[in-house]
């Protein structure tokens, strides 16, 4: 739902799971994007509510964005991009070994690595504990194991 603040601007709600709240501040960039079009329209995230809908777990966010495109009614897709994250690594979720190892690979043998899930969605998790220049896994292998030789492939 969007309110109309001027005839050149829009400002529209959304939610955000309470669990991508430290993810996320006012004023981030925002990228709203209508499925049917494709047409992109950039904003700024204006402010996050105090209060949690208890029935859905979210909190409401607004997001300002500068278009005469936009019209009440709409239905947009958006995505929030925060500089709040660092010192993480994005991977694809099935390397994980249960929810806080990967496996990395030194002297052509696999080594667990432990590791901080901060977010996963479907195919992709947001970890934290990945050492800089560590080499991990691009698919995973079947009944891998600690210390199990593997060849790398260029």
């Amino acid at each position: 739902m969007g309110e109309i603040i001027s005839t050149d601007s829009y400002e529209i709600e959304g939610a955000v799971r309470m669990q991508d709240l430290e993810f996320i501040t006012a004023g981030d960039s925002v990228i709203l994007t209508d499925p049917r079009s494709g047409f992109t329209h950039k904003g700024t995230l204006s402010r996050i509510s105090d209060n949690l809908d208890a029935a859905t777990q979210t909190v409401k966010v607004f997001a300002r964005v500068p278009s005469s495109r936009l019209k009440d009614g709409m239905y947009l897709e958006g995505r929030i991009f925060s500089d709040k994250v660092s010192d993480c690594v994005r991977v694809k979720r099935n390397l994980l070994v249960g929810d806080s190892v990967l496996y990395a690979v030194a002297d052509s043998v696999l080594n667990p690595v432990r590791i901080a899930v901060l977010r996963t969605s479907e195919e992709r998790a947001l970890v934290r504990g990945v050492p800089d220049g560590t080499m991990i896994l691009s698919e995973p292998l079947s009944n891998a194991y600690p210390g199990m030789p593997v060849k790398i492939q260029k």
